[in-house]
C-alpha cells in the first residue's frame, strides 16, 4: 500500500512536470512568434494566462466587455485557486464563474490559431494540464489566422 502511494506521487509529480514544461515551452513559442511583451514570462505558472489575455486582448459576453486580459487572466486564475481552500458552498460561485472565464478565452484563444478545431480544444483543456499541454504543443506552430478584434463572440447580441 505504502510502495503504491509512493509509485503514485512520483508519477503525479512527473505528469505535472511534463504538462509545465511543454505548456511553457508552446506558449513561450506562441508569444515570441506574436510579438507579445516579455514572452519568457510563459515558463511561470500563474502567468502563463499572462501570454493567452496578451494574444486575445479582451472578451465580450452579453453586452460586457472584460479589457486588459493579460492583468485579468492571472487574477482569474488565482481566483480559482483561493477558492478551491475554502470549504464552503460560496467558493463554488467564484470558482465556477473564474472557470467559464479560463474556458471561453482559451476557446477565443484556440480560435485565432485554428477556427476550424477551437472548440474541440477548448473542450480538450477541460481534461487537465497535460490535456492543455498537448493542444498547445499542436498549436504552438500554427500562424495567428486572424487578429483578435477578428474573432466571431459566441455570445455577442
Amino acid at each position: 500500500m505504502f510502495v503504491f502511494s509512493i509509485v503514485s506521487i512520483v508519477f503525479s509529480v512527473i505528469i505535472t512536470l511534463a504538462a509545465y514544461g511543454i505548456s511553457s515551452y508552446s506558449l513561450y513559442s506562441i508569444a515570441r512568434r506574436n510579438g507579445v511583451k516579455n514572452p519568457w514570462i510563459a515558463f511561470v505558472p500563474i502567468l502563463h494566462y499572462y501570454v493567452i489575455g496578451s494574444i486575445c486582448e479582451e472578451y465580450r459576453i452579453y453586452g460586457y466587455t472584460v479589457k486588459r486580459l493579460d492583468i485579468v487572466m492571472p487574477i482569474v486564475l488565482l481566483i480559482q485557486v483561493m477558492a478551491a481552500y475554502v470549504p464552503s458552498y460560496i467558493a463554488f460561485v467564484p470558482s465556477l464563474l473564474a472557470g467559464i472565464l479560463i474556458a471561453l478565452v482559451m476557446h477565443k484563444f484556440f480560435y485565432l490559431f485554428d477556427p476550424q478545431h477551437a472548440f474541440l480544444f477548448a473542450v480538450i483543456c477541460l481534461f487537465g494540464r497535460l490535456a492543455t499541454a498537448i493542444v498547445l504543443l499542436l498549436i504552438k506552430d500554427l500562424p495567428m489566422q486572424m487578429s483578435a478584434g477578428a474573432y466571431r463572440y459566441p455570445f455577442e447580441r
